[in-house]
């Protein structure tokens, strides 16, 4: 954890040279080789993606995403052994992050300090084929800020032939619909975070009777109603804080705003983290847009809660889908 933690103080650092290219690209190369040559040992799902690699090897077909059975078989065409997929997976999570981070972040190296901090980063160790569906849902948001709604959808849906769970991604069409009124964002955020914390256990067995699931919805454990109580209570004071600090309200900030609404429903739901990354991806996009366009002063204050709020979510989740112990095949 030590390594991991140093490397976050580097990324910090470089973001302090705001439009440096040559920090940039030294981030997507140490963060390359940290996921494209981990061992198979590394995140639960990645002895799975093996498994599922063997099958295609075989000429068996695999139950996943067409577009992730594409990228497999192409792999093996060309001789290629699970090695070669996981650069390949690698390369498909990081360049739209690094897309991003250079053409349309306030400070790009920030952006991926933040993509670090808050632990997309990590994720991508572990469940590869949505981490990919995430950073191609992330630039289909760039579209959608642009009002390039059908460009957005069509990336989405794009994004959904490696992991099906993109669609819920799409709702965001309707980004507009959303009132910019200061009662809407604090009742919502208020009732969204009622319902997620005292209703999800009715709501979430109701819709498995609903839709006859109700023996695996036994078999799953909601999370710790004052653990996730805390954690919304970070979550939300953070909201309030950017709500009151940020000079325009956009739709960059309609983005955050779902993702903190979503983020309150879900918080008890087995695997709905799963369905909150897609729109939590935006904090990596909106945080450093905020630091440099708050109204709060000096802004040297409003960089350190930030930062320190990213690092409590680095903290909290640590660990979290098998990364460690980690073991890369170079050293």
């Amino acid at each position: 954890m030590i390594v991991f933690l140093l490397l976050s103080f580097l990324l910090l650092l470089f973001s302090l040279k705001r439009s440096s290219n040559l920090f940039l690209f030294i981030s997507l190369g140490i963060l390359f080789v940290l996921s494209a040559f981990r061992d198979v040992t590394v995140g639960t799902d990645t002895i799975h993606y093996l498994m599922f690699f063997g099958r295609t090897e075989r000429g068996i077909e695999i139950a996943t995403e067409r577009l992730w059975e594409v990228l497999s078989e192409i792999v093996v065409y060309f001789n290629g052994d699970f090695s070669v997929l996981l650069i390949l997976s690698t390369l498909l999570v990081l360049i739209p992050i690094f897309i991003v981070a250079k053409k349309h972040s306030t400070n790009s190296s920030l952006t991926i300090f933040f993509y670090y901090t808050l632990y997309f980063y990590f994720f991508s160790f572990n469940i590869s084929r949505q981490m990919i569906a995430v950073s191609l849902v992330l630039l289909a948001c760039i579209f959608l800020i642009d009002n390039k709604k059908f460009i957005f959808a069509a990336l989405v849906i794009f994004a959904s032939g490696f992991h099906l769970t993109a669609l819920t991604a799409l709702p965001l069409f309707f980004l507009d619909r959303i009132p910019n009124k200061d009662r809407f964002f604090y009742i919502a955020t208020f009732v969204a975070m009622f319902t997620g914390l005292f209703l999800t256990s009715y709501l979430f067995s109701l819709a498995g009777s609903v839709f006859g699931y109700i023996k695996y919805v036994e078999g799953f454990e909601l999370g710790s109603v004052f653990g996730n109580f805390v954690y919304l209570i970070i979550l939300n004071s953070f909201f309030f804080f950017i709500m009151y600090g940020i000079k325009k309200r956009d739709r960059l900030f309609k983005l955050f705003f779902v993702f903190v609404l979503v983020s309150n429903l879900l918080v008890r739901i087995p695997f709905g983290d799963r369905i909150v990354l897609y729109f939590a991806i935006i904090q990596i996009l909106y945080l450093p847009y905020f630091i440099y366009n708050s109204r709060v002063n000096p802004r040297s204050i409003v960089f350190l809660i930030v930062v320190l709020y990213s690092y409590t979510m680095f903290f909290l989740k640590f660990g979290a889908g098998g990364i460690l112990p980690y073991v890369n095949t170079l050293f």
